[in-house]
Parts: structure tokens; C-alpha cells; sequence
């Protein structure tokens, strides 16, 4: 018997457990469910694509069974199939003119993430068009349904403002998957790191590079959203998707800033410690570091810190 094929049956019941908690316990689910899927990228990482694809299998099926198809396509699309991708991504390589190896780049991990959300998410919309009233019907439904199982009504103003709010769910949750996917592939990464048993050295957060074109997306999907109304939802969303990757490539300016100064592990803590408690005060600073990260697509902020590349 293949030596990893236990730990890989074993890592897809144990993502499938984490799913499922959301039966057990709302509280327990919302500490545990987020992290579902470094059990596929540790063995990813760890041991390879064909364990990560057994261990997705298993986990696809196991909650599929458990919790019904809906749970089972959700995992399909949310833990396995990003997995598989990155993993492939991740252990590819090359070596240079001098015979240095050269491992996937960081920005391009983040690149097929980025493309890969933004199309599970259109072939949604499309499928939900085609078969049914479409996604924003769907939307207004659910927040009808919620609000008459309120307790107590809300004002019309309130209920009014909180319709169209609703355009932004989509890329919420976009944003949350992405997040959560890129969290459990670096702590996965790490711990992999520090027991000696990764696949790849770990690639570094300051050396994001994303091409220029995608800046270009970013800003037609804002202004689709903007002026398009049929298809506002869609760019809304894409436009959400894109600005997580530039937030991203802002964070990697700021590790570029800290990493020249004194105590740079203390500057980068304080730094994130402050941004957790602005964005929960002050949503702006979101948006500032997307900034950051447009203007390094096109001025090289980094290069004139000093920065000479990957």
C-alpha cells in the first residue's frame, strides 16, 4: 500500500469534519471551519499533488455524504479544487544559468487564485441566470426572508439601505474564501517549514509581483460597476477580488519599508495590530493599501526603498 495514501484519507475526513461543525455547533464552526483546508495543503505541500487529489476526494465525498450535495460541491470548489491548483503551481521549478533553482513565484500563486475565484464565481452568475432569476434576485429573497423573521421590524430607511447593500455579498464573499485560502497555505507552509518535511522553501511575502494587465481589470470592473447596471454585481465582484490582490501587494510594500529598519518583526507586528483595529473602526485603510499596492504596479514603490526584485 502507498505509504502517504493513510494520511491523505485521514487529512480529507479531518477537512470534512471541519466543514460539517457548522451541525455541531454555530460557535464551534466559526472557529474551526475557516481552517478546513490546511489539512489538503499540508499534504500538498508535504507529500504532493496526487495525496492533495486523494485527500480532496475523500473529503469532497465524506461531507458530501454527510451533509448532502450542496456541502459536497461546496467543498469541491472552495478547499479542493484551490488546493490542487496552488499545489501544482507551487511545486514547480526550474533551474537558472548558474543551476540555482528557481521555485514558482509568490505573484503568481496569487495570480491563480486571484483568476480562479473570479471564475467559480461567473460560471455561478452565468448558471443562475440561465436556470433561474439570477444571483441578485436571489439576494433580495434571502434578506426578505431574514428580515420577516426578525423579531421586530426595521425602519424602512434601515431596510432600504440594507437592500442595497447587498450587491457587496458576493465579493464579501469572495474575499473571505481568498483569505481563507491564502491563510491556511502559508500557516500550512510554515509548519511544514519548521518540521523539515516541505516540498519547496517558502516563498517570500515581500517578493509579490503582479502584471500590469490585471491593473488595467481592476479598474474596468469598478467603472462596469459603476456605469453597467445589468452586469453591476459581477464587476462589483470581480472588482472585489482584484483589490484583494493589490491589498495583498500593498502588504508586501510594507514589508519592504519595515524590513530596512531597526526591530523590523516589532514594526511589522505594531503595523498589523493597527490595521486589524483601523479596518474594524475605519474601512478607508482597506483601501489605502490597495492604493499602495496600484501605485507599486506603476511607480516601483519598492525599487526606490532599495528593493532589487525577487
Amino acid at each position: 500500500m502507498t505509504a502517504w495514501l493513510p494520511l491523505s484519507v485521514a487529512a480529507g475526513l479531518l477537512s470534512a469534519v471541519l466543514i460539517l461543525s457548522l451541525d455541531i455547533s454555530v460557535t464551534l464552526a466559526l472557529a474551526v471551519s475557516p481552517f478546513a483546508s490546511m489539512p489538503l495543503f499540508l499534504v500538498g505541500f508535504g507529500l504532493g499533488l496526487t495525496p492533495a487529489f486523494v485527500a480532496g476526494l475523500v473529503g469532497t465525498l465524506a461531507s458530501g455524504f454527510f451533509g448532502g450535495p450542496e456541502v459536497g460541491i461546496a467543498f469541491l470548489v472552495q478547499l479542493m479544487l484551490p488546493t490542487l491548483i496552488l499545489t501544482r503551481q507551487a511545486m514547480l521549478s526550474r533551474s537558472d544559468a548558474s543551476g540555482a533553482i528557481e521555485w514558482y513565484p509568490p505573484g503568481g500563486l496569487l495570480l491563480w487564485l486571484t483568476g480562479y475565484i473570479a471564475l467559480a464565481f461567473l460560471a455561478l452568475w452565468v448558471f443562475l441566470a440561465v436556470t433561474g432569476d439570477g444571483l441578485g434576485q436571489i439576494l433580495q429573497d434571502g434578506l426578505r426572508q431574514l428580515l420577516e423573521g426578525a423579531e421586530e421590524p426595521l425602519p424602512p430607511e434601515l431596510e432600504e439601505m440594507l437592500a442595497a447593500r447587498m450587491v457587496f455579498v458576493p465579493g464579501l464573499a469572495c474575499i473571505a474564501i481568498m483569505l481563507q485560502v491564502v491563510l491556511n497555505a502559508g500557516l500550512s507552509q510554515r509548519i511544514l517549514n519548521r518540521t523539515g518535511r516541505a516540498l519547496r522553501p517558502s516563498p517570500r511575502f515581500d517578493a509579490i509581483v503582479l502584471p500590469q494587465w490585471l491593473a488595467f481589470v481592476f479598474v474596468a470592473t469598478i467603472l462596469a460597476a459603476g456605469f453597467v447596471e445589468s452586469i453591476r454585481i459581477p464587476a462589483l465582484t470581480l472588482a472585489f477580488i482584484c483589490g484583494l490582490a493589490y491589498f495583498l501587494l500593498g502588504l508586501a510594500v510594507v514589508h519592504v519599508f519595515y524590513a530596512a529598519r531597526p526591530a523590523a518583526p516589532f514594526g511589522l507586528v505594531g503595523f498589523y495590530v493597527m490595521l486589524a483595529v483601523m479596518v474594524m473602526i475605519v474601512f478607508p485603510a482597506v483601501l489605502g493599501l490597495v492604493a499602495v499596492g496600484l501605485a507599486e504596479q506603476f511607480f516601483g514603490l519598492r525599487a526606490r526603498m532599495g528593493w532589487r526584485g525577487p
